[in-house]
Formats: C-alpha cells, structure tokens, sequence
C-alpha cells in the first residue's frame, strides 16, 4: 500500500489494490475517517489527501503479523513515518490490516489506523 501510494498508483484495478476484498472496510481512521468505508470510497480518500499534500509519502518503519484466534484471519500491525503533511512536518502512525483466507487468497478485509500526528488531520 505505501508504495501504490508513494507512487500515486491508486486506481483500483492496478494490481497494487487488488488483495483488497469486495467487501473491505477501512476505518475508522482518525481524525480523517471517522466511520468505516469501503474500497471506493477509501481510495478516493487517498487521492484526495495526495491533491491536498502533493508531498505526502509514507515510509514503512517496521510490521508484525499477528494470526488470527480463528482460522484463516490474520492481523498486520504496521508502524509508518508520514512525510508531507503538512509539508516540512514528519510524524507516526501505526495501522492494522486484518486478512482473511478467502477461497485459497489472503485479502484484506478491513483496515484501521492510529494517528501519531496530534491531530495533522490524515492518516493513511
């Protein structure tokens, strides 16, 4: 995802975005996105915030993968450094990408995020 993002690849048909599930759910992720929403709406989000913060770029500090109490789900704790907004400024945030087997393929089924930005009014 960062690097789709980082590169400004957020059409949903790229193969970057394509281990989302139809049914994915981001949020909430605030302070941007306050209630969940789903692939469309997540990535016209995305483009938004890279339109407002043309310097925006994420940089992935470090990931752990946790499994699931249940068969075939999986979380993805992810800690990244936000550049870019606002502009001059770097600040952390931590997300969480919950996976799920689905016929034979992980896909993400939901996404929510932690601001360490105190209130920069994004998050990924």
């Amino acid at each position: 995802m960062a690097l789709a993002l980082n590169a400004r690849d957020l059409d949903r048909n790229s193969p970057a975005w394509r281990y989302l599930a139809p049914h994915f759910l981001a949020g909430p992720i605030p302070p941007a996105i306050q209630k969940k929403i789903g692939v469309d709406e997540y990535l016209q989000h995305l483009s938004d915030m890279c339109t407002a913060y043309p310097e925006w770029k994420l940089r992935v500090v470090d990931q752990d993968v946790q499994q699931g109490g249940v068969k075939d789900y999986a979380s993805v704790f992810t800690n990244v450094e936000n550049q870019g907004v606002p502009p001059g400024v770097v600040w952390q945030s931590c997300a969480i990408s919950e996976f799920k087997n689905i016929d034979g393929q992980w896909l993400v089924v939901g996404f929510r995020g932690f601001s360490g930005g105190h209130g920069q009014g994004t998050m990924f």
